[in-house]
């Protein structure tokens, strides 16, 4: 639209000279939406897959386009996946999109998500002194380990930290999202008792790495490592505990991984618990003894909903090999495939296990139709340990799905997933080209199932990271064809440099951002470098131009309206191409350099909203000094997003 004036409106004296408004089309571009990231992998799923990225496309992924916006400082490495809340109401400041960081420091931080210039958090909570410890896996300290959960219903940030005081304790911690402050009886100290009796407090040797899970008030906290003797590696214990979630003093339930026997674990490599909307709950975990219901080997396992009793499992028929072999199946969770009854598992050894949700199938057979599917997705170690996880990803297109693969000392890899067969379909997986030392997690993004959108987003170090820090790489495929790579952060390392490699992370992609793990006490930001048009999604409408008596000062007032079907994420700035020669804009503006054409004036829309929802608008007032004219005229184009102008 042209927006022009022959002759001007004066306050107070009203003179209406004819305003002509001129409607024009703009090509539709993508703007955000609202898109939450409350848990570990996005959903309970456990898919590692946002399908609700309406921002990043093959188009714009790139080193031209994309690239590091900002980072955050933290106090410690950090393996808690990010995790995000939009428009949410600081006290004191106002609405807006909070990025919570949990680090190995035993801090909790609360940053904004999107402003690079807002450095400092809005609160940062330290929880007590975390254990110092002897290697770089987790270290220098071990404090907040897992993935914490976070409830919007009742604005609540759920975590667990080992805190060092006369002892060395777990306590669980429910945090208030707008200030940080404990709330629902936290911290609540999280102990464990043996059949023997004995009940352990001394956190040690604990590894809380799980992510959490809550579902229906109810919060779910799996650890490995408890020893019941302490003298005796080989008694170490995995155990999963349930608590009232608006209550944190009450404990609902508590399962050991092998009560009848010794060496058992559950830690999913920082994985989450997985949960069906029944509030079945799936885990893999491993021990050395095989006897149901109380010992299940290296086996996933299903509890009822609300519980912790065992009503179905998968335990692979060389089990007793793999266990004694440290090959543990808990190197990676559960995903449930959504749309269907089906779910897989894979650990160390590279193997993708494919299970019936409801029927697990109980102990393999050679042979037999347990599980339903069995495929060695990797080639990584195999069965050799080499302190290897396995990072999974699962896209569910709703024609076309694909697991991803990326093994330590192995290619990145595709698998289709038939939809008709309920098969992958090994025989024509898709192998990348990049061979690294170690890979990260995987994550894919896309707007559902539009083409063009489907991202593969993964961390990788060339060099070995097991032993010291290594500089990693933050790499970006496209999803139907991960030979062609769109992005990565070395293509331009002076502004991108990802920093050092943490293992067990994944990138999380949320909102047009790239939030990303490392070992550097950073968090690095990735996103377009520009903001974003707006497009046909929102209509533009403006009133008179009025003159500011006394002055060459004139106002406008112009209304955006988003008439599209999702939130329009800001900042907000209004380019005005074609401005007439002599008029300048007021307030807050500037000349474009990276939207094109470069030296167009534009104004900042300092007082739009946060998010603009759909059907919602908001009037702007805009300033022009004119000199020299007899009209105003220039043509609004709306931009949105975090980018420069």
């Amino acid at each position: 639209m042209v927006y022009s004036s022959s002759a001007f409106r004066k306050r107070g004296n009203t003179v209406r000279l004819g305003i002509a408004v001129l409607l024009l089309a703009f090509a539709a571009t993508r703007v955000q939406a609202q898109f939450d990231v409350l848990t570990a992998q996005y959903n309970l799923s456990r898919t590692s897959s946002n399908m609700r990225e309406r921002v990043l496309t093959h188009a714009n992924v790139n080193s031209a386009q994309f690239g590091k916006l900002f980072t955050r400082t933290v106090d410690a490495p950090f393996y808690a996946f990010p995790l995000i809340v939009t428009n949410f109401q600081v006290p004191g400041v106002g609405l807006r999109n909070l990025l919570f960081v949990a680090t190995l420091g035993n801090t909790v931080y609360a940053f904004d998500a999107d402003d690079p210039n807002a450095t400092n958090p809005y609160w940062s909570v330290n929880l007590g002194t975390p254990q110092p410890t002897t290697c770089c896996y987790p270290g220098p300290t071990e404090g907040i380990l897992s993935t914490p959960v976070i409830d919007r219903a009742t604005n609540t940030i759920y975590l667990t930290a080992i805190v060092q005081s006369t002892e060395t304790n777990l306590f669980v911690y429910a945090l208030d999202l707008a200030t940080g402050a404990m709330k629902y009886n936290s911290p609540r100290m999280i102990t464990y008792t043996f059949p023997s009796g004995m009940t352990a407090t001394n956190a040690s040797t604990w590894l809380q790495r799980a992510a959490l899970l809550l579902y229906n008030n109810v919060l779910y906290v799996g650890t490995a490592n408890v020893l019941e003797n302490p003298l005796d590696y080989h008694s170490q214990e995995g155990f999963i505990q349930t608590f009232q979630a608006d209550n944190l003093s009450v404990q609902f339930d508590s399962f050991e991984t092998t009560p009848s026997g010794q060496g058992g674990g559950f830690w999913q490599a920082g994985r989450g618990i997985a949960a069906d909307s029944s509030g079945n709950v799936f885990v893999a975990l491993d021990s050395d003894a095989y006897n149901p219901l109380m010992s299940f080997a290296v086996s996933v396992v299903k509890f009822g909903a609300g519980t912790l009793s065992p009503i179905s499992w998968f335990t692979p028929a060389h089990w007793a090999y793999l266990y004694p072999q440290n090959l543990d199946l808990s190197a990676n969770g559960v995903t449930l495939i959504p749309g269907t009854n089906l779910a897989f598992a894979g650990g160390k050894t590279g193997v993708i296990y494919l299970l019936d949700q409801s029927n697990l199938g109980g102990l393999g057979t050679s042979g037999g139709n347990t599980p339903l599917q069995e495929f060695q997705a990797s080639d990584g170690c195999g069965m050799t340990d080499c302190a290897q996880h396995l990072p999974t990803a699962y896209w569910p297109h709703p024609s076309t799905p694909y697991l991803y693969v990326w093994d330590v000392h192995d290619y990145l890899r595709a698998y289709p997933f038939n939809l008709a067969s309920g098969r992958f379909s090994t025989n024509y997986a898709t192998v990348g080209s990049l061979l690294p030392n170690r890979a990260g997690g995987i994550t894919v993004s896309s707007n559902g199932a539009e083409k063009g959108t489907e991202i593969v987003w993964a961390t990788a170090a060339i060099e070995d990271a097991y032993t010291a820090a290594v500089p990693g790489t933050l790499h970006a495929y496209d999803a139907t064809d991960i030979t062609s790579e769109l992005y990565n952060s070395d293509q331009n390392s002076t502004r991108d440099a990802m920093g050092t490699f943490l293992k067990m992370t994944t990138p999380v992609v949320a909102n047009g951002k790239v939030y990303v793990n490392t070992q550097s006490n950073t968090v690095p930001v990735y996103g377009l470098l520009c903001q974003q048009n707006a497009g046909s999604d929102v209509s533009i409408s403006s009133g008179p131009f009025v003159q500011i008596p006394g002055t060459l000062n004139y106002t406008q007032q112009v209304t955006f309206l988003n008439q599209g079907t999702e939130a329009i994420g800001g900042p907000f700035a209004l380019v005005l191409s074609d401005l007439s020669a002599g008029v300048k804009p007021q307030g807050n503006t500037g000349t474009t350099s990276c939207i094109a054409p470069a030296g167009t004036d534009y104004v900042r829309l300092a007082h739009a909203p946060l998010w603009l929802k759909a059907g919602a608008s908001f009037v702007a007032e805009l300033e022009f000094t004119a000199k020299g004219t007899t009209g105003i005229t220039y043509t609004p184009v709306l931009v949105a997003g975090s980018g420069g102008q």
